[in-house]
Order: C-alpha cells, then sequence, then structure tokens
C-alpha cells in the first residue's frame, strides 16, 4: 500500500487484459511512476498487449498520484465513441505518458480515433509529455498521422508534447 515506484522489464510482451491491470492497480492506491515493461526486446506471435485506450481513465482515478506511465498499449482496440464519451480523466497528477511500441491498426480512420482519444482524455498542460512508437503491420510507423489529427483538433499552442522514443 505504501509503494510509489514499480518497475518491470521483460524480454517478452506481458500478457493481460484492462481489467488485470486495473486489478493490479487496487492494490497500488499510492503509486507515482509505473513502468510495465513498454517496450519489450522481442515479440512473438500471439504475445501482445490487451490493455487498451479505453483503461487510461481507470488507471487515472484509481492511481491519483500517478505522474509517469510507461506502458505498452495496443491502440488495434479500436474505442468505441460511446466509450469517449464517458470517458474523462479530468485533472490528474500525469505529467508523462509513454505507450511504448504500440500496436496500431495502419490507416487514417484508426489514427482519427486515436487522436479523438489523446486529445479528449490527456491533460493540455504545458508540460505534458506523450512518448511512444506505434507499430503497424510489424513496421514502426511515425506518428505522423495521429500528430496531424491532433494538430487539427487543438484549438490553442499550448498542450501536449509529442516525443519520438
Amino acid at each position: 500500500n505504501r509503494l510509489t515506484e514499480f518497475c518491470l522489464r521483460w524480454p517478452t510482451v506481458l500478457a493481460g487484459s484492462d481489467s488485470d491491470l486495473i486489478t493490479l492497480l487496487t492494490h497500488m492506491p499510492r503509486i507515482e511512476e509505473l513502468h510495465l515493461n513498454a517496450y519489450p526486446s522481442r515479440r512473438e506471435a500471439g504475445d501482445e498487449s490487451a490493455v487498451s485506450i479505453e483503461a487510461l481513465p481507470s488507471i487515472i482515478h484509481r492511481c491519483p498520484r500517478l505522474h509517469h506511465l510507461e506502458l505498452l498499449f495496443d491502440f488495434r482496440i479500436t474505442p468505441s465513441q460511446e466509450a469517449l464519451e464517458r470517458s474523462s480523466i479530468g485533472h490528474s497528477a500525469l505529467q508523462v505518458l509513454d505507450f511504448g511500441e504500440a500496436l496500431m491498426n495502419a490507416g487514417e480512420s484508426e489514427a482519427r480515433v486515436l487522436a479523438s482519444w489523446f486529445h479528449a482524455l490527456l491533460p493540455k498542460e504545458p508540460g505534458f509529455v506523450l512518448k511512444g512508437a506505434l507499430s503497424a503491420n510489424d513496421e514502426v510507423v511515425l506518428l505522423t498521422e495521429v500528430l496531424d489529427e491532433m494538430a487539427r483538433l487543438r484549438t490553442t499552442s499550448r498542450g501536449v508534447a509529442l516525443l519520438p522514443h
């Protein structure tokens, strides 16, 4: 219950679901930094993370002191518009979100959905950092489509800094 930092590195992807992660975090209410194998050194067939972006609001609500989250997300699990409308993290301590070498379906529509989620959920405060790389069809792609869509959504020049891995 007093744990404030947790770091786990493993050579392969850690299998788990949104509910698995939320269950783990119920035992870490004071966590401030969480690093869960966002950059595995190798991937094997069928060995993919099942943690979706839909888990982010629950993570933030369960861990209000969390300021650094490094976690491999699977963006191939496309969030629904309904889920987006009912999700909000509001004000949080989160300063850094590193989604690792996340998996994503390649395409403009997927980038638009992901950008909408990032825009709606993530803090708009100056200094917030979003890091990671997207992997589509076994090849790492630039965040260009997501960044373009976020730029379109952003109404001010202040906000999220997107950094390459």
